[in-house]
């Protein structure tokens, strides 16, 4: 009957529970050095095997462990873009009702200029602006639109 670890090598074992285990060293890769600068191993002392106390699985143990940890993950997982997804939805909102208190912003945002596009990114991160903020986005957003209107200076 063959017996695994965890991480699903196969060891030498003769029954699944704890027990102390061989598995090459994870520091050296079973050579034995660390590196050249320093000399041998010393997570295995230059063996390049450690022995230490390990869960040991059967086939059918390790499957369903590995499931429940699937099955954790997943759940993680889950959670985490749910969590994001309500942190998104309350940035969304909290822009919306800034955007509701301050008139002529959005008009102001959509100017096709970098900083105003950098703080509309702003807004939708933080969800509010700083005053300073406000009144660049409105004098940025006028100057475009006396640029526009400007006749062209002909050369």
């Amino acid at each position: 009957m063959a017996f695994f670890i965890a991480d699903g090598r196969e060891v030498e074992a003769t029954q699944p529970g704890i027990q102390s285990v061989t598995t090459t060293c994870g520091r050296c890769g079973g050579d034995g050095v660390y590196s050249r600068f320093h000399g041998f191993c010393y997570a295995c002392t230059g063996s390049g095997h450690v022995t230490k106390q390990r869960r040991v699985y059967t086939a059918e143990q390790l499957a369903a462990y590995q499931a429940r940890l699937e099955q954790r993950r997943e759940a993680k997982r889950a959670e985490r873009q749910a969590r994001q997804e309500r942190v998104d939805a309350q940035r969304v909102e909290r822009a919306e009702q800034f955007l509701a208190q301050h008139a002529g912003l959005r008009e102001a945002l959509a100017t096709e200029h970098r900083i105003t596009q950098d703080i509309a990114a702003k807004l939708a991160y933080w969800g509010e602006l700083t005053p300073a903020q406000i009144a660049l986005a409105h004098r940025i957003a006028a100057d475009v639109a006396s640029r526009a209107e400007a006749p062209a200076v002909p050369e």
